[in-house]
């Protein structure tokens, strides 16, 4: 006896639980992240110096600190930068458009990111920044006042989620050409179903419409009667 065919039709589900695993991964840092490429996706970095860095608290970021006062620590910099220095030897040339024209030394007050429990820990961090000297800040071109030394660049979880979303609607794609192909396949095997019981249909029609027609046709098979006459 063959073996019958039978198409599968596969389920949504963990096409669907991927999404949902890589909607946290995107907004684990909230909107921070996105709130900071949206508005400064088109700054443009430009060299910067430390021109001064000072221990401040971190509830009080105006006021120096010397001494252990019993709260977290923070370091304030002071980093110089040109905006000119974006355009190269445009602005040497006479012709070129006063209100082209950008500021030669800018300053740009910042505070640290990292916090420090001890005074000592946050002395030690001032004087790191000061070895280095040169960092990169970046600018609104638009505006060159507006600048920024520590753009968010923490992407790893939000970019595991984007993997996980992409993963899950390749998954949702590929489960619905399977899908669709097992629905044609159904729909083959139910008309391969129906032929026969179609043609059996019909075998019976042809054999109630032969046994008609042949009670139908007996009375002209019988012979014709004689007229005879008896005397």
């Amino acid at each position: 006896m063959a073996q019958e065919k039978t198409a599968t039709q596969f389920s949504y589900m963990w096409p669907g639980l991927l999404f949902l695993l890589g909607i946290p991964f995107l907004f684990v840092h909230g909107f921070e992240p996105y709130r900071d490429w949206l508005q400064r996706r088109d700054w443009v970095p430009v060299k910067a110096t430390v021109e001064r860095a000072h221990v401040v608290s971190k509830d009080a970021p105006d006021s120096l600190v010397l001494k252990d006062t019993g709260t977290q620590y923070k370091v304030r910099l002071v980093l110089r930068y040109s905006p000119r220095s974006l355009l190269g030897a445009a602005p040497i040339d006479p012709q070129y458009p006063p209100w082209l024209l950008l500021p030669k030394t800018m300053f740009h007050w910042t505070l640290t990111p990292e916090t420090y429990d001890s005074v000592m820990d946050a002395h030690a961090a001032m004087r790191s920044y000061i070895a280095v000297r040169d960092f990169e800040l970046y600018i609104n071109p638009g505006m060159p006042d507006e600048a920024t030394m520590f753009r968010w660049n923490d992407w790893l979880w939000i970019r595991i989620g984007f993997a996980i979303l992409v993963l899950s609607f390749l998954s949702f794609g590929f489960l619905w050409v399977l899908n669709g192909r097992a629905v044609k396949r159904l729909a083959q095997e139910e008309n391969e179903k129906m032929i026969p019981s179609s043609r059996r249909h019909h075998r019976r029609k042809e054999k109630a419409a032969s046994m008609n027609g042949q009670e139908a046709s007996a009375p002209d098979d019988l012979p014709p009667p004689e007229n005879t006459w008896h005397e």
